[in-house]
């Protein structure tokens, strides 16, 4: 089972292995939930193995997607990063659904990539991948750290001057997207239990599946900030300059928050590096 495989996975216990950023623990209900539907998820790819029925697959990619769902409602830094960006930035009604989605499909390709680049190690292949991820979920938040610094003092300038540039946001867009280069130990597990079944095909299936669940929250997240700022800024139509301020006030803090929580996850992976 997926559980399983998680919970006698060598790479929790190698001294070798870089330190894992801060994880604030799940609510019961996700913890419960996720690992009902892994074990589930491990069953059905398991009888579709044995018995190729097409109504197994459909139950594999609904589980997958029910498994991203509420794996997306425990703590992370991907509904923060979407939050501040929003709140943050003017932007157009459409661009909350597509860097929702950016971010979880990001999330599924940079699985499939390390899953191809270990493909080839002999043995440990799930501790070579989950090796990776550490590393690349420490550096996803030391590029938030940078993010963050960037957008703060963006904010400041634009409130001192009052005015705003396109190219800046589209730099900061940039780096939103980059944040999500890594993957959660679940998708890189489905993709390895899939490889070990000679089925890798339907674990492709099951992450971008999985991936899709995970991009609901995130998207509830952008749009809540995008219709809050929306809202505020409507209000104020009649004093450009007045939205201006308010909108640079709104970075500062956005910008400040996301500062705070990034540097204190990712503060044991950096003080794993450099130890």
């Amino acid at each position: 089972m997926l559980c399983s495989l998680a919970n006698a996975n060598p790479f929790t216990s190698n001294k070798s292995s870089p330190t894992p950023v801060l994880q604030e623990k799940p609510d019961d209900f996700v913890i419960t939930t996720m690992t009902t539907l892994s074990n589930k998820l491990a069953g059905y790819i398991d009888e579709w193995k044995q018995t190729g029925h097409i109504h197994t697959i459909l139950l594999i990619l609904l589980i997958s997607f029910a498994y991203g769902f509420i794996h997306a409602l425990a703590p992370g830094h991907r509904k923060i990063v979407v939050f501040s960006y929003f709140l943050a930035k003017k932007s157009r009604f459409i661009e909350p659904l597509f860097i929702s989605l950016a971010l979880a499909f990001v999330h599924a390709f940079t699985a499939l990539l390390l899953l191809f680049i270990f493909s080839g190690v002999s043995g440990a292949l799930s501790v070579a991948t989950n090796n990776a991820s550490i590393y690349l979920e420490g550096i996803t938040y030391i590029i938030l750290i940078l993010i963050s610094i960037y957008g703060f003092i963006e904010g400041v300038i634009s409130l001192l001057r009052t005015s705003h540039s396109e190219e800046k946001k589209k730099i900061s867009l940039v780096g939103v997207i980059l944040s999500g280069l890594y993957p959660c130990p679940a998708a890189l597990l489905i993709l390895v239990f899939t490889v070990n079944l000679n089925c890798l095909w339907l674990g492709v299936f099951a992450i971008l599946s999985l991936s899709l669940g995970m991009s609901i929250p995130i998207m509830i997240s952008a749009y809540l900030a995008w219709c809050g700022r929306t809202t505020l800024v409507k209000k104020l139509t009649y004093n450009e300059s007045t939205i201006k301020r308010i909108s640079s006030v709104l970075q500062i803090l956005a910008f400040a928050l996301l500062l705070y929580i990034s540097v204190k996850i990712s503060l044991p992976f950096i003080v794993g590096l450099l130890s």
